[in-house]
């Protein structure tokens, strides 16, 4: 069996499926434009290119316990030849080149990219995601903890909830 399967397929879906349904969501043409338009191209022949570095990045979020390296050796394994032209005999480079290739993208393409794709999928004609005329969301309910200083307040506000019932929060 080889390596990519050892790691990357579950009792649901293949690795082959996966990566299919990453190439179709985030397009080659579209990381390349992320590239360009915020200047993160590299400046001379790396091991690990921007394009690479940044499906790295979504791959390490979809195999979060996997090592950098072992996400890095399946994406090489699993992406098609025309997303990636690597060798056969192309080596997987050491952890910290790995690290130093992620910092020398930075975040802005990253940002780019979300900004690029990311669009409601619901349209009016989808049943169920609006009503009156407004799209229907959810909220997960997460909290911020923040100390409790001047400035956050600025930023963020104070919490506007009755004493009585900050009471029952700090007992909890």
């Amino acid at each position: 069996m080889p390596y990519k399967k050892l790691l990357l397929e579950s009792p649901k879906l293949k690795s082959s499926e996966i990566f299919k349904a990453i190439e179709i969501a985030i397009p080659s043409t579209e990381i390349e434009k992320a590239i360009l338009k915020t200047k993160s191209r590299e400046k001379r022949h790396r091991a690990l290119p921007s394009q690479l570095v940044v499906c790295l990045i979504v791959a390490m979020s979809l195999w979060s316990k996997d090592s950098m390296r072992d996400v890095l050796k399946n994406l090489i394994d699993g992406l098609n030849e025309l997303w990636l032209k690597t060798g056969k005999y192309w080596k997987i480079p050491c952890k910290a080149a790995i690290t130093k290739a992620r910092k020398r993208l930075g975040c802005v393409v990253m940002s780019q990219l979300f900004h690029q794709l990311v669009r409601p999928m619901a349209t009016t004609e989808t049943v169920g995601a609006f009503l009156n005329g407004l799209r229907v969301v959810a909220i997960d309910g997460t909290c911020l903890d923040l100390p409790d200083s001047d400035e956050n307040a600025r930023v963020f506000g104070r919490e506007r909830q009755p004493s009585r019932y900050k009471s029952c929060l700090s007992s909890s």
